[in-house]
């Protein structure tokens, strides 16, 4: 092996993926599905094995894969390279958010049918409807509570 690139060659064909695979395929498809940070490196992973690729192209194809809201601002400043095109994906993903996938915890889901109905400050209750769940904030003061799986411990065991 004479070359950088026939030694790299040699290494993909041993310990490669496929040569089936189409790193620039994937790369034109990829999509923002989580952090900026996660997406750059699947970005720069897929944009290392793609040959042939200007750095106009690889800064467009980055772009077109970010999320829509962070995209409409990173485009609006025209960043001139990848590298600032980056730094400006990261920073307005702090104005939006990580894109994540909907987060459904038990609890809003169990208590998700309580009421939707609007309340009047100045309207009476009907009924009383006595809810299950603990109060938010303790109503009147009291000894703590000590729980039995609780053990005291002298300073010295400390």
């Amino acid at each position: 092996m004479s070359t950088w690139s026939e030694l790299t060659r040699a290494l993909e064909s041993q310990f490669g993926p496929s040569p089936f695979d189409c790193p620039m395929a994937e790369l034109f498809k990829l999509q923002q599905t989580g952090s900026v940070s996660d997406y750059y490196l699947k970005f720069m992973s897929l944009a290392n094995r793609s040959l042939g690729l200007s750095n106009e192209a690889l800064l467009n194809c980055f772009n077109s894969g970010l999320n829509p809201d962070i995209r409409r601002d990173v485009v609006a400043m025209c960043p001139s390279t990848l590298l600032c095109a980056v730094a400006l994906a990261k920073l307005f993903e702090e104005k939006y958010g990580p894109v994540s996938k909907p987060f459904r915890n038990s609890y809003s889901h169990k208590y998700s049918q309580i009421s939707s109905t609007p309340v009047s400050i100045n309207a009476q209750p009907k009924t009383q409807i006595k809810s299950s769940l603990p109060p938010l904030l303790p109503t009147s003061p009291g000894p703590p509570i000590r729980s039995s799986n609780v053990k005291s411990i002298t300073p010295t065991e400390m």
